[in-house]
């Protein structure tokens, strides 16, 4: 049967993808271009096997219609033993699986005809290294089936060329292998939330800002990014007064930092450095003759996520100032669950969920609570936006009012890109 290996199973171990390209180097090459042929004549999903035929005319190849219906079968029968995976992890990747037909039919692409001997002679090199990464160049993509001799195919004869290529290093690459908290008000992104404070009257924060890859060393994925990777984030955090129509900048915090991520399987890892400053606006100061903290942080964090189900991440982080100013502390915690669509959502979206709770040694660990919920949307190179309900209790997310205590709860945009 023919299986899409990355989206069965995104996250497998080393030892999975090892033992995968052991199988895939096993069998015979033939009768991949006339199957891929088919497909892209419109016949994909249902792929009609007898179209495949061996080169070598040494294998025979059932005439029988594959159909997405078969997954479950050979998911629980065949993938998941191989993979040590459970009756309901093999359910969940025959869900996911249905869920991403379209991406499916799309990745099915019928190469020139008179390019079907360069395409065989590196199907070949690939096939001699052990590689299971079946492209051609560039940003084509390549779903190769591969016949056996019984006529059946076997896991991961169609196989993802970003997820599945061998590692190897990436400027400027696309996707975040270690992404930002959902619930975290300090996290770099895109942001504006709009909230009542008592004392205060209506308040608008925003977060002006983002993060990117700078460079990796792993695979190409965007949506399941995998190696070793070096990023950059930076944003402003302006919080705006919108009473009396003043839109008066009453504060803003700016932060800077360089985070190295790992990732591989369902386990991602962070050592980051960032700068945290805090300000007051001008206008804000001259009217209430507040006096500024100068409010500053030199931070080197240590975190950990983990991925229970592929769109469901538990974290947690430790932080640890070399410098302090204004007020601050040494230590910091935060540590959180979020529920988020994994892959490309289309128009549609999804539902998503987060929490986050940020305890500081500057207010006795007191620190913040925050909650989300609303609907998201993903596009196929990872980037969110989020539109929600935010609820914020503890101490103020503006630095400069790091000891008065807040509780908000208001609507809100976010875009992680």
């Amino acid at each position: 049967m023919p299986l899409f290996a990355d989206q069965i199973a995104p996250r497998r171990s080393p030892l999975a993808t090892a033992w995968l390209a052991c199988a895939l180097a096993a069998v015979p090459l033939g009768g991949w271009t006339a199957a891929a042929d088919e497909a892209a004549r419109g016949n994909p999903p249902e792929i009609q096997a007898g179209a495949a035929h061996d080169v070598a005319g040494d294998a025979s190849v059932s005439q029988d219609v594959v159909s997405f219906d078969d997954l479950a079968e050979v998911e629980t029968e065949i993938f998941a033993p191989a993979f040590d995976l459970s009756p309901d992890e093999a359910r969940r990747g025959h869900d996911r699986l249905r869920r991403d037909e379209q991406a499916f039919r799309a990745s099915l692409i019928d190469a020139p005809r008179d390019a079907e001997e360069d395409r065989l002679a590196d199907l070949e090199t690939l096939r001699e290294s052990q590689s299971i990464s079946p492209y051609i160049s560039g940003d084509e993509r390549l779903a190769v089936p591969i016949v056996l001799d019984d006529g059946e195919l076997p896991p991961g004869a169609f196989c993802d060329c970003d997820v599945c290529r061998p590692w190897d290093w990436t400027v400027l690459p696309e996707g975040l292998i270690y992404r930002s908290y959902l619930a975290g008000v300090k996290e770099p992104r895109f942001t504006s939330f709009w909230f009542n404070e008592p004392g205060f009257g209506w308040l608008w924060d925003s977060t002006l800002g983002g993060r990117a890859g700078l460079l990796r060393y792993g695979n190409h994925s965007a949506i399941d990014p995998q190696g070793l990777q070096i990023d950059i984030e930076g944003a402003g955090m302006p919080r705006l007064g919108l009473d009396d129509n003043r839109r008066e900048l009453v504060s803003a915090d700016f932060r800077f930092g360089v985070p190295i991520t790992y990732g591989d399987g369902q386990w991602q890892y962070k050592l980051a450095y960032y700068h945290l400053s805090s300000h007051l606006g001008d206008e804000f100061m001259l009217r209430t003759g507040t006096v500024r903290n100068d409010f500053t942080l030199d931070v080197f964090v240590l975190g950990a996520s983990y991925f229970p189900l592929e769109s469901v991440r538990v974290y947690g982080e430790a932080g640890y100032a070399i410098n302090t100013g204004g007020g601050s502390e040494p230590w910091e915690f935060q540590f959180g669950a979020e529920f988020a669509p994994p892959c490309a959502t289309g128009c549609r979206g999804a539902p998503f969920l987060a929490v986050n709770a940020h305890l500081r040694e500057e207010v006795d660990f007191g620190g913040n609570l925050v909650l989300q919920a609303g609907w998201a949307w993903r596009n196929p190179v990872g980037r969110l936006f989020r539109i929600g309900v935010q609820y914020y209790n503890g101490h103020s997310s503006q630095y400069e009012f790091f000891k008065t205590h807040e509780e908000q709860l208001g609507a809100g945009i976010w875009y992680d890109f």
